[in-house]
């Protein structure tokens, strides 16, 4: 009876320190989740890709929101071609669309392609394929596309820990254009930068 007593007060303060734990723990990620700056869209817009031959660039965009102490932050950019590409008897315009989004908030968000790219995916049908890519030889992330009547590509990959890039083609399936985007885009230095303080 006395050996039960003692069992059971040992793992109510066993609960109590993990419970205790809990609490500090909350309580020392908020500090540092509200110490954490996101990377304002005016500076992540310096990361865009510039021209692209034979594509009409539109100005950037972006915003930056706060919303329930969360900060978000992302800047885009739109190509139209100026060269339609021919399918059968129709012209179909092709346009690209660039996202570059600092998601210190959601790292899982990254992770999830790193963790994607250790297992080597790969699937094809008739309709498109999906593969994991490793963009530079550094960057984790997976490629999409749909070949069949409509065509789109889509790159996504994680940059350091905090970045998300999407390159996003539609009307075309164009992986040499979609390379070239990217090789225009200075990664090395997104990697390194932080949140405004």
């Amino acid at each position: 009876m006395v050996i039960r007593y003692f069992a059971k007060m040992k793992v109510i303060l066993i609960m109590r320190k993990v419970f205790l734990l809990a609490v500090i723990g909350l309580c020392l990620s908020s500090s540092l989740i509200a110490q954490i700056k996101v990377v304002h869209f005016k500076k992540l817009q310096q990361f865009l890709p510039t021209e692209l031959l034979e594509f009409d660039r539109h100005k950037p965009s972006g915003s930056t929101q706060t919303a329930m102490g969360f900060t978000t932050s992302e800047a885009t950019v739109e190509y139209n071609s100026k060269v339609s590409e021919k399918e059968g008897d129709t012209t179909v315009p092709v346009s690209i669309r660039v996202k570059i989004s600092d998601v210190v908030f959601m790292p899982y968000a990254v992770t999830a392609f790193t963790m994607m790219a250790q297992q080597n995916m790969s699937s094809e049908n008739e309709n498109g394929y999906e593969k994991t890519i490793s963009v530079k030889n550094t960057y984790p992330g997976k490629v999409s596309a749909q070949t069949g009547e409509y065509k789109s590509l889509k790159y996504e990959f994680g940059v350091s820990t905090r970045f998300l890039v999407e390159l996003e083609m539609n009307g075309a399936v164009s992986e040499e254009l979609m390379n070239k985007l990217i090789g225009s885009m200075d990664l090395e230095t997104l990697a390194k930068t932080e949140g405004d303080k």
